[in-house]
């Protein structure tokens, strides 16, 4: 028995799936990056042309700021990921970010390269003292093919919850792990239970 849920994409990343390579390379680059580098002069992206589409400089709102490859890039080399956090409404207007949006140039990855590669990026860092550090990703995690360890899939539900519904996430953990008492109560009360 296999289950088809194993089939699909796993998003971690709070931004569009065609830029996740693109997150996945610049968190690359930013752990090769010299402790001593300096500041981030310009950011350099090939991609797929899916990536490429993602050209949009000064997203006016948080949704477009999720499809903006200049944006995604920016604050994910500010806030060193790309939760949601990353695309908060004051990162919009963060001084830090809009500079290294507007430093962030989009070229091609080529050649083509057919799945589960075909929607790669190679992300090259420029710093202020002239550091140079390129990082590749040509399959982003989540998928079938470099798929997610259990344990981040729960992280990233418990993340998710933990606000807005504190008795969620244990509850869930207890459903994951296939708790036979919990399974037998009625559902509408273990819901209550879990959003009250």
């Amino acid at each position: 028995m296999s289950w088809a849920l194993a089939d699909g994409y796993h998003k971690l990343h709070a931004c569009c799936q065609y830029a996740h390579s693109a997150v996945e390379a610049m968190l690359g680059a930013l752990e090769r990056l010299p402790a001593d580098a300096g500041e981030i002069r310009r950011i350099h992206i090939d991609t797929h042309w899916r990536g490429r589409k993602l050209d949009k400089v000064e997203p006016p709102t948080t949704l477009a700021a999720k499809f903006s490859m200049q944006h995604i890039l920016a604050s994910t080399a500010r806030h060193g990921h790309a939760g949601a956090e990353a695309f908060h409404a004051s990162t919009l207007a963060d001084p830090a970010v809009a500079g290294l949006r507007r430093a962030v140039s989009i070229g091609a990855f080529e050649p083509e390269l057919p799945s589960p590669n075909d929607r790669p990026a190679r992300v090259t860092v420029e710093t202020a003292d002239g550091a140079t550090v390129t990082e590749e990703c040509l399959s982003a995690r989540g998928g079938p093919d470099r798929p997610f360890a259990p344990e981040v899939i729960r992280a990233k539900i418990t993340g998710i919850v933990a606000g807005p519904y504190p008795a969620m996430a244990p509850a869930l953990e207890r459903l994951l792990d296939l708790d036979a008492a919990l399974l037998a109560e009625p559902w509408d009360r273990t819901v209550a239970g879990m959003t009250a």
